[in-house]
């Protein structure tokens, strides 16, 4: 008796279209995607992903980060630097026309 998969080539398994997150290293700055000639860096993903976790989304991100910017007890350089990158996210995206959701989850 012959086994159906006998005569036929074995395809390797799928890849994913993109690595994941856990697998090796990634620099913030390092392109990602890029979307009708806009690219997104690994630190865009990274806010995409905090912001379908967070109801309000990347507008809740960009409050907390303004009222760090504020805050005289904690690092404000790091603050502004993640504002600055969720304001120009927020940017693309418009110039877009998408949403979080449309680019995280593609």
């Amino acid at each position: 008796m012959v086994k159906k998969d006998e005569g036929r080539a074995r395809r390797p398994p799928p890849q994913p279209a993109e690595r994941p997150l856990d697998d090796g290293v990634r620099y913030g700055p390092e392109t990602w995607r890029e979307i009708d000639g806009v690219a997104f860096c690994h630190w865009d993903r990274w806010l995409l992903r905090l912001a379908l976790a967070e109801p309000r989304g990347l507008a809740a991100i960009q409050r907390e980060l303004r009222a760090r910017t504020a805050n005289r007890r904690l690092d404000r350089d790091v603050a502004e630097a993640m504002l600055a990158q969720v304001v120009d996210l927020r940017g693309r995206l418009a110039r877009l026309a998408r949403t979080p959701e449309a680019i995280g989850r593609r």
